[in-house]
């Protein structure tokens, strides 16, 4: 969350941004009878490895759990986009997903497991790409509300992107478990999540970029560049903390965990790097 406050220049005491997290927490109630139904409808134990987490990670996960975001963002929006105080989509997209990602994070951690392990795991893998899908919806929304004659491919474009993304992300995942022999498959599945989570990034930055003339500036700025330092000096100090019990494993595994912060507080120091004293001036 501090990513996107910072990225924004808002504060955390900003009760929109608290108000659209609340907002997606309250999607994922939404997501529980659809998954149900979906996974009656498609019977994936029955099914081959590969067809059966396709089918999980494509038709149960990420369509409707995209498709909850997209409206709970829609109704975010509707509700708090209008008026002199008017968020930025792309921040107002950013902690609707963190709100559904901080209550799907719930349910897994209150099921029985290794959840010191799985809370480390989801806290820099699973919540940056929740996050991620946000930002990559916002922006084409926002992209959508400057292109009104290509408005319907904008929006098509804000729910089928986060689909491939959420997909792409839970595929491998969901293959491992179902058979081990493809083990193999997780360099190229890590690699994937940092391509993607870069491409997004880049997106995003652009279209902030063209659209922040329109966005109403708030008061009480955030620092990009303190909450950079905190991500790339903190997270893995942390991810090897709660890793490093694990051995060898657990060494390798908190500097894996520690690669998405890291892009996220590398793209903070370069917001703050961009800053000019004109923009540093109108706010």
């Amino acid at each position: 969350m501090q990513y996107g406050i910072a990225k924004a220049r808002a504060r955390w005491d900003d009760r929109t941004i608290w108000e659209a997290f609340f907002s997606g927490g309250m999607a994922t109630i939404f997501v529980l009878l659809p998954e149900m139904l979906l996974k009656k409808a498609f019977p994936v134990d029955v099914m081959s490895p590969v067809h059966g987490a396709v089918t999980q990670a494509f038709v149960i996960a990420a369509i409707p759990e995209e498709i909850a975001k997209f409206a709970a963002i829609l109704y975010a929006i509707k509700r708090y986009g209008a008026g002199d105080d008017r968020h930025d989509v792309i921040t107002t997209s950013f902690a609707v997903a963190l709100g559904f990602a901080a209550i799907e994070n719930l349910a897994y951690l209150l099921a029985p497991g290794e959840w010191p392990l799985l809370a480390a795991s989801r806290a820099v893998l699973a919540v940056p790409m929740h996050g991620l899908n946000g930002l990559a919806m916002g922006s084409f929304l926002t992209v959508a509300q400057f292109h009104p004659r290509q408005r319907r491919v904008w929006l098509t474009a804000a729910l089928a992107v986060p689909m491939l993304l959420h997909a792409g992300y839970d595929f491998p995942l969901m293959l491992i478990t179902r058979n081990e022999a493809f083990f193999g498959v997780l360099p190229a599945w890590f690699l994937m999540v940092v391509l993607s989570t870069i491409c997004v990034l880049c997106l995003c930055n652009k279209v902030r970029a063209f659209a922040e003339r329109v966005y109403v500036p708030l008061n009480g700025a955030s620092s990009p560049r303190l909450s950079g330092a905190v991500l790339l000096l903190l997270v893995p100090i942390l991810a090897s903390i709660t890793l490093v019990g694990a051995g060898n494993f657990g060494i390798v595994g908190a500097a894996a965990f520690s690669i998405l912060p890291a892009i996220l507080g590398i793209d903070l120091l370069r917001t703050s790097s961009k800053v000019s004293p004109a923009a540093t001036a109108k706010r």
